[in-house]
């Protein structure tokens, strides 16, 4: 029970988007994104990894929207990539994976980590595949639309504060007629779009953490009862 509320209590606080740009150089984790095409199946698959992750606590949870043309693509199965040392922690559901696919054309990408001091540091660690069969002709993109990602302040071994850091966007360009002709073998051939947050718009919407701290409180006071 107490898991749970402390589950929800963190989500509902990382998941409150900001609304203020941010224009500092860089960010605090960077997605890229690539697909290969796999000629003998006719299958692509399209593949997302977190980079340069500069919180020293790690990245603690994600909120990304996927988008693709459903007319253009059709989805075969996706896998969430997480940090080998993941594996007993999403086996205590320590790290809980929200992804999930909402319809055709976009899926929920979210995890949060419940663990202290766990958060994904490592470069090519951290991602998502995606695989495709192409149905359609033309052009189309493959969209990972940043939404947030949190990390932790830690002291004495225990989590002081809870952080946003800035991220940004993704998206892969396939030509399905010719699919095989952008396909890439590593990450040095990616594509990112610039979509970032400050850490101090947190500050503005601080009554609206208040908020649901209150909201909290009182649903573990109403199952109390």
């Amino acid at each position: 029970m107490k898991k749970t509320i402390f589950t929800l209590f963190l989500v509902a606080i990382l998941s409150l988007s900001a609304v203020v740009p941010c224009f500092a150089e860089g960010n605090d984790a960077t997605l890229k994104a690539i697909y290969s095409y796999n000629a003998e199946e006719d299958k692509i698959t399209v593949d997302a990894r977190f980079f340069d992750i500069k919180a020293k606590e790690g990245i603690i949870t994600i909120n990304y929207s996927i988008v693709y043309d459903p007319s253009a693509l059709e989805l075969i199965d996706y896998k969430c990539l997480f940090p080998a040392e993941w594996e007993k922690l999403l086996e205590n559901q320590m790290v809980e994976d929200f992804s999930l696919k909402q319809e055709d054309g976009k899926i929920t990408w979210s995890f949060v980590v419940i663990a202290v001091g766990k958060g994904a540091k490592k470069d090519n660690e951290l991602g998502i595949q995606l695989n495709f069969k192409p149905i359609g002709e033309g052009n189309t993109d493959v969209e990972f639309q940043f939404i947030d990602i949190g990390t932790e302040i830690l002291q004495n071994g225990q989590t002081l504060s809870l952080e946003k850091i800035s991220g940004n966007s993704a998206k892969v360009n396939i030509n399905l007629s010719d699919p095989a002709a952008n396909a890439s073998e590593g990450f040095g051939d990616v594509s990112t779009d610039e979509n970032s947050f400050p850490m101090y718009v947190w500050i503005i919407i601080g009554v609206g953490i208040l908020g649901v701290a209150l909201v909290v409180v009182l649903i573990v006071k109403s199952k109390k009862g």
